[in-house]
């Protein structure tokens, strides 16, 4: 009685709030604070008001005589999405293009015709306004392969320089009024009783447990997030907070075409604006800033893309380009396989407690601060090898090893996906009834996750145009698991959490494994190499870090050059998560504010600026 009482409440308080943080988007279709109306040219026009388009915008509005617009398909939200916690509830909602992947034949398998939900921000900030706000550099050793063909490339020069200009960063016991770089960077508020303890056996065990270093990348520690005074901050934020005369931010404009002249110099953009067709013209240069999807949908619509694919649909070839290719994903799995049998974790009543809200909004703390994730961690195959044959020894095989780029990324969840008992968490991922009613609704404890994601998967995948409808979704086959080295990195990363929790957290919490044979996997015994590989089949998803479909370089399989611009043509550019060659060792906001911002360099070179580097107002270890 009591369980279906409190199910019917949290029912009845998610499915409110969820409501009316969706549905109460503001009616601001235009933002322009030196404007009153709607020029027909400007001299830049970026399509896409994501996190890559608002650090672009903000750095050449830096010449005071450009004039730039911003063309965003979302709108432009509202003051509730600043509360961290109201990330997850977003998916799914008017802000969020409500994308899924074709149907998958190794992975995605327990989920709705084996397609995995692909939540992606329709809104001002882009995906940053409903991820969890993690901010991680990665590895030097990943911007290598990016730049092996660029002159006189340096780390140093070529990329940590554009970090330390983006970058900002205050503790969580200061308060900032104004900030002064896109990316303001602080140390997570909230986090549960359960991470302290293991966080506590992890520094027992000898792991770092504070952020990494140039020396020791491995370890685990707390993330730093952008969040300002406990709010969630994104590019987007700091655009709006800087008051910009020469930017003008035109929301819930669908840009549906790019039109050239016919030396394919990129001239507008043709865009739906509240069901009108307008264009908007260029006069310096056109930037697509519209993500990973986006930027390779509205680029193969335009006519430049893969030639066989166009023809097909009945698109005028302009350019035959590797458009949609070389489509990376960081993958997960593991959800609920932690049980609690004390109630440390993060629960929906601490969220929901009107308590949690006083917190908040009197002293910016509190369970409402929370982004999701407690902990975050690297390891390597190198070190894990060394670990097994190097017994008793894992200082040497930590000194060896720990500096080397990682394999792997750990992510502690304190909260599981029945920690609302089934009411919203499910349908974000998309769970079949039947996996859910025997497997997660038989789970009666407290849930966490401790999830291994895959950082340099050699598994590639595809964006396709469905047809030549602007309206129409793109077809994303993210291809999970169809290199056998993936499976294998996670296989035996998985042991190594097991391991993990033998010498490290048996009896502490009262956490114990989830034994329960997950459906479809039951012929094989639990714990086994074959159950094991069923189960990540069975139970993949996304980590919401797509990247690579119009990639940068010089080679052929190549869509922009290191200058960001686009094969073959005059004055278009493609500057966000598409454009990364490979996968990083982390979080992939980090790396696309920094690209951003180095593009922004160069686009100001190509138009001939001669302006003054952006001050350095914070560094933090690479």
């Amino acid at each position: 009685m009591w369980n279906d009482l409190l199910a019917f409440l949290l029912f009845l308080l998610i499915t409110i709030f969820s409501w009316f943080v969706s549905y109460s988007d503001f009616e601001e279709l235009m933002i322009c604070y030196g404007c009153n109306k709607l020029q027909p040219a400007y001299d830049f026009i970026i399509v896409g008001g994501g996190t890559a388009g608002c650090v672009l915008a903000r750095r050449l509005a830096e010449n005071k005589s450009a004039s730039i617009l911003i063309i965003e398909a979302g709108g432009r939200g509202n003051s509730f999405l600043s509360i961290p916690v109201v990330g997850p509830m977003l998916q799914q909602s008017n802000f969020d293009w409500k994308y899924t992947t074709t149907r998958q034949t190794g992975s995605c398998l327990s989920l709705e015709k084996q397609r995995c939900k692909y939540p992606l921000g329709k809104i001002l900030g882009g995906s940053h306004q409903i991820n969890n706000m993690i901010y991680t550099r990665g590895h030097p050793q990943d911007y290598d392969p990016w730049f092996k063909d660029f002159p006189g490339y340096s780390y140093e020069k070529d990329v940590e320089e554009y970090f330390n200009r983006a970058e900002q960063i205050y503790h969580s016991n200061e308060s900032i009024s104004h900030s002064q770089a896109p990316a303001l960077i602080s140390p997570v508020r909230f986090f549960s009783v359960a991470s302290s303890i293991i966080l506590m056996a992890f520094n027992r065990l000898g792991y770092v447990t504070s952020p990494p270093t140039q020396k020791y990348f491995g370890g685990f520690y707390r993330p730093l997030v952008t969040q300002k005074n406990g709010r969630r901050w994104t590019t987007s934020d700091h655009l709006l907070e800087l008051k910009l005369p020469n930017v003008a931010i035109l929301t819930k404009a669908r840009a549906e075409k790019i039109l050239f002249k016919d030396n394919l110099e990129a001239t507008a953009v043709r865009y739906n604006y509240l069901g009108d067709n307008m264009i908007a013209k260029a006069r310096r240069a056109l930037i697509l800033s519209a993500g990973t999807i986006g930027s390779a949908k509205l680029l193969m619509l335009s006519g430049i893309g893969p030639k066989d694919h166009l023809k097909k649909l009945g698109i005028k070839v302009l350019n035959d380009l590797p458009v949609g290719n070389n489509f990376q994903d960081h993958m997960t799995t593991g959800f609920d396989l932690m049980l609690v049998k004390k109630s440390i974790g993060l629960s929906m009543l601490d969220i929901l407690h009107p308590f949690s809200m006083i917190q908040y909004y009197l002293k910016s703390q509190g369970a409402w601060t929370a982004n999701g994730v407690d902990l975050i961690g690297f390891s390597n195959l190198e070190f894990t090898h060394c670990k097994n044959q190097v017994k008793n020894n894992f200082t040497l095989c930590y000194q060896k090893y720990s500096q080397l780029r990682p394999d792997i990324e750990f992510m502690m969840l304190p909260l599981g996906l029945t920690s609302d008992l089934g009411i919203h968490l499910r349908t974000l991922f998309g769970i079949t009834d039947n996996i859910w009613d025997n497997y997660f609704a038989k789970i009666n404890e407290s849930a966490m996750g401790i999830l291994p994601i895959l950082l340099h998967p050699k598994s590639r995948g595809t964006v396709r145009l469905a047809n030549k409808n602007p309206n129409s979704k793109p077809l994303i086959n993210p291809n999970y698991l169809s290199h056998p080295y993936d499976m294998k990195v996670l296989l035996r990363f998985i042991v190594q959490v097991r391991k993990l929790y033998d010498r490290a957290f048996r009896g502490t919490l009262g956490l114990h494994l989830n034994e329960t044979p997950f459906p479809g996997c039951e012929k094989h015994e639990f714990g086994t190499k074959c159950y094991w590989e069923c189960y990540v089949r069975q139970m993949s998803s996304t980590c919401y870090h797509p990247i690579g479909t119009c990639k940068m370089g010089i080679t052929n399989d190549s869509v922009v050059d290191f200058d960001f611009h686009v094969h073959g043509t005059h004055k278009l550019f493609v500057v966000d998560g598409s454009v990364l060659p490979t996968q990083v060792s982390g979080h992939t906001m980090a790396p696309i504010i920094m690209m951003a911002e180095r593009a922004s360099d160069y686009i100001k070179k190509f138009q001939g600026f001669d302006l003054p580097k952006p001050k350095i107002f914070s560094k933090i270890p690479p």
